[in-house]
Parts: C-alpha cells; structure tokens; sequence
C-alpha cells in the first residue's frame, strides 16, 4: 500500500508568532486509493500551534482524488510494470458514489470551518467511510 500525504497551503494560513514571516497550514491531505482531508483550525485555535491536540481532535473528510490533486497540484496514478498507467481519479469511490449524501448536513458542513464541498463525507466516526461502488 502506498499512503500520500501533505499540507494544503492557503493565503490565509496564520502565521507563527515568534516568526511572523512564517505561516502554516490547517489543512491536510492523504490518498490511499481514496482521498481524506483533514482540518486543524479548530485544534489550533483552541490548543495553539505548540501544543498537543487530543487524538482524534481534528475534523477528517472523504474527498474526491481529484479535490486532493486540485488543491495540491500533484497528479496521482495506478499501474506501471504490466498494467497500463491510469488517473488514480478514474477508480475514485467517491467519483462514482450514488448513494445520498443528505447525511452531510448544514450542521456538519458549519461545523467544518469550511464549506464542504458536493459529494465529500464527513468523517465522524469509521462507518462514514465511503467503500462500495
């Protein structure tokens, strides 16, 4: 298994005080043949940057593989050797979901600190997970 993962840089990020001329992200990313975003505003401002945020503390979402590549400018593929080298965004779970996603409520979306965007899932506990087709 191949796990990806990286911070998601916005203009916006704040800055570290003891060095203002430095800023960092609240947003990360991962891909393990399905996407996940992960936000750490909330921890940040309720513990700051220094210090140990309870496990579990930060808000994580099922993405769309090609939300993770827009936002990072990286491109992710399958295959090579014998398979042929294909978008990991083509076999993207997400991409293909029919099933409703009215359990992304108004509540869940305000309480991401960002907007959510279609199709995305809010992870709140294991079973949230997207993994059928």
């Amino acid at each position: 298994m191949q796990i990806f993962t990286g911070p998601i840089f916005e203009e916006d990020d704040p800055v570290y005080k003891p060095f203002p001329k430095i800023q960092y992200p609240v947003r990360f990313w991962k891909v393990i043949a399905t996407a996940y975003m992960l936000d750490q505003s909330e921890v940040i401002a309720q513990f700051g940057i220094e210090a140990t945020a309870p496990f579990g503390a930060y808000k994580t979402f099922q993405v769309k593989v090609a939300e993770v590549e827009r936002l990072s400018g990286l491109q992710f593929t399958s295959g090579g050797g014998v398979d042929p080298v294909q978008p990991l965004s083509a076999c993207d779970l997400l991409k293909k979901k029919k099933r409703s996603t009215a359990r992304l409520s108004i509540a869940a979306q305000e309480s991401a600190g960002f907007d959510v965007p279609e199709g995305d899932v809010v992870l709140n506990e294991l079973d949230d997970v997207y993994l059928d087709e």
